[in-house]
Parts: structure tokens; C-alpha cells; sequence
């Protein structure tokens, strides 16, 4: 569903928002955001 359905039926109240899932999104992107990847070795490197 494209962003300006949703918004037009956000306005006539025919879909509700879900408060948590838009939270739990945003909080895993931070996350992700904030915790830097472990480096990686060159292919072919031996641990």
C-alpha cells in the first residue's frame, strides 16, 4: 500500500496506526545504527 492510501484512510479513520510495531521499528533501526559491524578480514585471510 503506498504511503498516500494510507495517510487518506489515517484521516478518514479507517486504519489505526499500530503504536507499538512504529516504536519497535524505530528502536531496531536505531539500534542497528548505533552498534558498529565487527570488522571483516580480507577474503581469503585464515583466523
Amino acid at each position: 500500500m503506498r504511503i498516500s492510501e494510507i495517510q487518506e484512510r489515517v484521516g478518514r479513520g479507517e486504519y489505526r496506526v499500530d503504536a507499538k510495531a512504529v516504536a519497535d521499528a524505530i528502536v531496531r533501526r536505531l539500534l542497528k545504527d548505533a552498534v558498529p559491524a565487527p570488522p571483516r578480514r580480507p577474503h581469503g585471510a585464515c583466523s
